[in-house]
């Protein structure tokens, strides 16, 4: 009797922080799945690594980013547990 067949693919994993709509025009939201009831700081840069706007949010927070210039930017979202970079484009 054969042995049952084992993939080696391993499914993908949810990433740990969704920011979203990526891109927007205005408020953007975060899904953050491992880190629920916490609150963080966002950070905006833009790509020569300037800050152009910093925050603090709670999980179900928003970040209004219709004063931005429209271009990519790096998010960085820091609270307990969490160290992340988002790129998010802003149209």
């Amino acid at each position: 009797q054969s042995e049952p067949y084992q993939s080696s693919f391993s499914p993908m994993t949810k990433p740990d922080v969704v920011a979203y709509p990526n891109p927007t025009n205005g408020n953007l939201y975060f899904r953050l799945s491992k880190y629920q009831d916490r609150s963080f700081t966002v950070t905006v840069l833009d790509l020569s690594g300037r800050e152009v706007k910093h925050t603090s949010l709670s999980e179900n927070g928003h970040l209004n980013m219709r004063d931005l210039s429209n271009g990519m930017y790096l998010v960085h979202i820091v609270g307990e547990g969490i160290d992340e970079y988002v790129r998010i484009s802003k149209r």
